[in-house]
């Protein structure tokens, strides 16, 4: 015979709304930052697989950071 889990009493459900009131919900221009910090990644990542790969064909770029900025 299967017995049924208990219906959850008062003091869990507090805990449980307590736990989720610790975890804010980020605001939005922090959202916006990280955005913004993943795409300057990802731009970086490109800029510099290009780069590995144009070394790996023996073509030099000197002035790199023109490529980064």
């Amino acid at each position: 015979m299967v017995e049924e889990p208990a219906a959850p009493t008062p003091v869990q459900i507090d805990s449980f709304q307590q736990q989720n009131q610790a975890m804010p919900v980020p605001p939005i221009a922090e959202q916006q930052n990280r955005n913004e910090s993943r795409k300057k990644r990802r731009q970086m990542k490109l800029v510099f697989s290009n780069l590995k790969f144009l070394k790996k064909r023996k073509i030099v770029i000197i002035n790199y950071h023109q490529l980064i900025c």
